[in-house]
């Protein structure tokens, strides 16, 4: 069923319609990663740079050692922690577009979804991003003690929080909060496998540029498959 929902989800990325919103979304992402590298950059120089300066090395060398360190560490942590939280906030924007996109083509004769503002659309990103970024820089520690365990910490916490997150996302579009929390109760195991998916797709650099959409387009499916399953009941 998730290998279903992947597939179909894939192979409408190159679609026109779903092809649009990647290009923005990509675009967007890039900034966001750009503005977070160079955020952190700042913050580092301003918190060490003076610090780092107390070596005795001439100044202009010191100074450029400095700028060239602090950029390789900024990228380096961007890429390494905020590249996951970055990709899937900045995908909450679209997600209405890339779930309309599916059902049109997969689920007609629904009718209009419902409308999300942007301003709640931009505050539920803020704080998604704010949640999975504090989870993993708590996670940290624990990937530290123990490091084989880390790769499997870090797809069960990510894929129960992006599971429930982009499962939210899609559903809330179609049936209310209480018929959301719901259905997410009786299919949590394969919200969280299906989120885990979504996770790990996301370590994958460049491609995890594009997964965002396709793991919201893939939750569509999946939500639209346990809406029915819950009609059957």
């Amino acid at each position: 069923m998730i290998f279903r929902d992947f597939l179909k989800a894939f192979e409408q990325v190159v679609e026109p319609e779903l092809r649009s919103v990647l290009i923005r979304a990509i675009l967007l992402t890039i900034i966001a990663l750009v503005l977070a590298a160079w955020g952190l950059r700042e913050l580092l120089i301003w918190t060490l740079g003076d610090w780092s300066r107390n070596f005795g090395i001439a100044n202009w060398i010191g100074n450029e050692f400095v700028g060239v360190f602090f950029s390789a560490a900024a990228i380096f942590s961007t890429m390494a922690f905020l590249a996951l939280p970055v990709t899937s906030a900045v995908i909450g924007l679209f997600a209405d577009e890339i779930a309309g996109a599916v059902e049109r083509k997969h689920y007609p004769g629904l009718g209009f979804p419902k409308e999300m503002s942007r301003i709640a659309q931009i505050a539920g990103s803020l704080k998604f991003f704010l949640l999975v970024s504090a989870a993993n820089l708590i996670a940290l520690a624990a990937y530290l003690a123990v490091p084989p365990l880390a790769p499997v910490i870090f797809l069960a916490m990510n894929g129960y929080l992006i599971g429930r997150e982009y499962y939210t996302l899609c559903a809330e579009l179609r049936v209310s909060k209480d018929d959301t929390d719901s259905i997410r109760r009786r299919n949590r195991i394969a919200i969280w496998l299906e989120g885990s998916a979504v996770a790990f797709l996301l370590s994958i650099p460049i491609l995890n540029l594009v997964v965002p959409l396709v793991g919201i387009a893939a939750f569509t499916h999946a939500f639209h498959r346990f809406r029915v399953a819950e009609a059957r009941l």
